[in-house]
């Protein structure tokens, strides 16, 4: 492993973060949300705008997920290219770990809300049931 290789990975982040940032801005520009009317939620609004474009939040959060796993390999080649210096100790080691164990931990949390809000929208859109609509409607 080489510093070019964690270059480049580098780049890889953030042309996707760029990337994203500019469909976001463009979706949000072809498909402008609703206003907030006054019989209406903050929440209602938020979920009707994202079941009409399914798969949109899910696949955002997703997106940054697996970004996350890749981060892996940024604190992994730090420490890999910091080994061969001989003022390399322990500090180093245990900073290795909370970063590898910060950025999995990120990454399964943000996963994990992938799921659950495409498993909301799913919910609210397919089901007449009240309780499970209010479910996915609660304002905290």
């Amino acid at each position: 492993m080489s510093v070019k290789w964690i270059g480049w990975v580098g780049i890889f982040h953030v042309l996707f973060i760029v990337g994203w940032i500019v469909y976001n801005l463009s979706h949000h520009l072809i498909y402008p949300a609703p206003l907030l009317g006054e019989d209406q939620s903050l929440a209602e609004l938020g979920i009707l705008y994202y079941s009409e474009h399914r798969g949109l939040l899910g696949f955002d959060h997703g997106s940054k997920s697996l970004m996350m796993l890749l981060s892996i390999v940024l604190p992994v080649g730090i420490f890999y290219i910091l080994k061969r210096d001989s003022a390399f100790d322990l500090l180093n080691m245990l900073a290795l770990v909370a970063g590898v164990v910060g950025f999995t931990l990120y990454s399964l949390s943000l996963m994990l809300q992938a799921v659950t809000v495409e498993y909301a929208f799913q919910l609210f859109i397919n089901n007449n049931d009240a309780s499970a609509q209010a479910f996915c409607d609660i304002d905290l």
